[in-house]
């Protein structure tokens, strides 16, 4: 939820933490320009770290995570997730597929307690690969969604949200605001909810909570201790707040540490140096430092374009971005005072993972962003 009040401070900025391998970044100008361009993007603090080959090579921290507190931002700040949670919910799923527990193909409602069916389509099953390459139909209703927004961690359990949504007869049930006039896998569209759908198919199918399976399945074995699903499981001094910018102003306001019921597809908090690890793990065909996710031709599968005729950039959960010629492969995300990027170039297998706790613009952003795999090229 939005606030109104503003804060009665002043930003300035600091490198709260820049913590570097011996194989130092190249240019000694890095903090500055890093420091310049969030100046120019109007976020408060910033996170970032280059990973490449099998392991982390660099991390930093800059300006804040709270004002009012005076917290710095270190590589070990936390900060929400927003889409690029989307990439855990869909590796969970894969961990299930990989135990042989559903088909990708298979129809979704043979693993819910409930149906979900496009009721302009009542014969085309919505299939669990469509739900992880976007194209099932199933539309974000930001009309219900944006309402939904509370402060600290939804109090609507996950599945009972999504009947209520996705089966006639619920409260939030709008056939038209809620699904899409065509067939499931003939039109690719970008799906909040479908993706809210695939964790809580990770549950009923594992029959454990998804946050629960995720904490047991993903972030322990590697070693993501201060992960979670909930703000409640967390110290809420070590996460970063989001703010807006007020240009009249020229102040910082936050929106406070919000949550929502949708939240497999954005509600993960974590820092930049726990989610290396798993990004890591993606470039290494599913381990990381001897602990294994998921298997090398799972990793393949979901790194595999899956609607080439639909979308040429979107696999299972993970999608392609073309820069300049260099193609790289994770996720974004955006909400509420965040931006948040996670990508890896399969060419050299240099990544690089940025946090913002701001309503970011996106250029001076992107500028970090590519600064920091033109520096992961030196290590």
């Amino acid at each position: 939820m939005k606030h109104s009040r503003l804060l009665a401070l002043t930003l300035g900025f600091a490198i709260g933490s820049a913590s570097l391998s011996p194989a130092a970044a190249q240019s000694a100008d890095l903090d500055e320009f890093i420091i310049e361009k969030m100046r120019a993007a109007h976020v408060p603090g910033l996170s970032a770290c280059i990973v490449k080959e099998d392991r982390m090579v660099w991390a930093g921290g800059y300006g804040y995570a709270d004002i009012t507190q005076g917290i710095g931002v270190t590589p070990d700040t936390l900060f929400m997730l927003a889409s690029i949670s989307k990439a855990v919910t869909g590796t969970a799923l894969m961990q299930l597929w990989e135990r042989g527990l559903f088909d990708l193909d298979e129809d979704v409602n043979s693993g819910l307690r409930f149906s979900v069916r496009n009721p302009s389509h009542p014969l085309v099953p919505i299939t669990y690969r469509s739900l992880l390459a976007h194209v099932s139909g199933i539309k974000d209703n930001w009309a219900v969604m944006d309402s939904l927004y509370v402060q600290g961690d939804s109090p609507i359990p996950l599945g009972y949200f999504l009947r209520e949504y996705l089966a006639p007869g619920g409260q939030w049930y709008f056939p038209g605001q809620n699904y899409y006039y065509w067939a499931p896998q003939t039109h690719f569209a970008y799906s909040n909810i479908g993706f809210a759908l695939v964790g809580h198919a990770v549950e009923s199918i594992s029959g454990i909570g998804f946050d629960r399976y995720c904490q047991e399945r993903i972030f322990e074995p590697l070693g993501m201790n201060e992960t979670s699903w909930r703000l409640a499981d967390l110290d809420p001094d070590h996460v970063a707040m989001p703010y807006s910018w007020d240009g009249a102003t020229e102040q910082f306001v936050p929106y406070g540490h919000y949550g929502y019921p949708d939240y497999p597809d954005g509600g993960l908090r974590t820092s930049t140096v726990q989610l290396a690890r798993f990004l890591l793990a993606h470039m290494n065909g599913g381990e990381h430092r001897g602990r294994r996710i998921l298997e090398p031709a799972t990793v393949a599968d979901m790194h595999t374009v899956q609607y080439p005729a639909l979308d040429g950039t979107q696999g299972l959960a993970l999608y392609y971005w073309n820069v300049a010629g260099q193609l790289r492969l994770g996720h974004a995300g955006g909400d509420w005072g965040l931006m948040t990027e996670m990508w890896f170039r399969p060419s050299d297998r240099v990544g690089v993972i940025l946090f913002a706790n701001g309503d970011a613009f996106f250029g001076p952003m992107m500028a970090v962003l590519n600064r920091l795999f033109d520096e992961g090229e030196a290590f």
